[in-house]
C-alpha cells in the first residue's frame, strides 16, 4: 500500500501508511535514495528514525578532533 501511494503521488499518505502499518525496510530505504533529490522531505520521512541514528552514531563516532564535543553532548542519547 505505501509504494502504491507513493507511485501515484500521495507522498503525504503513503508516510501516514509507513508509520501505522508494517512496512518492508527495503522499500522505504529505496523510496528515501530515490527521492532524496526530488522530494527531500518525503525521503527523510521515508529513511525512518533508526537509519538517522545509526548514521549520526557512525559520524560522532568517527569525530578525534577538539574536546568532542558533539560526542559528549550526544553520547548518552545515541549510547555511546
Amino acid at each position: 500500500m505505501v509504494a502504491t501511494a507513493k507511485e501515484v503521488g500521495l507522498f503525504d499518505e503513503a508516510i501516514r501508511l509507513a508509520k501505522q502499518t508494517p512496512c518492508d525496510p527495503k522499500t522505504l530505504t529505496r523510496a528515501a535514495r530515490d527521492f532524496a533529490d526530488v522530494r527531500p522531505e518525503f525521503a527523510i520521512e521515508a529513511g525512518r528514525a533508526g537509519q538517522v541514528r545509526d548514521r549520526i552514531r557512525a559520524l560522532v563516532a568517527s569525530e578525534t578532533d577538539g574536546e568532542r564535543f558533539v560526542t559528549r553532548t550526544l553520547s548518552r542519547t545515541l549510547g555511546l
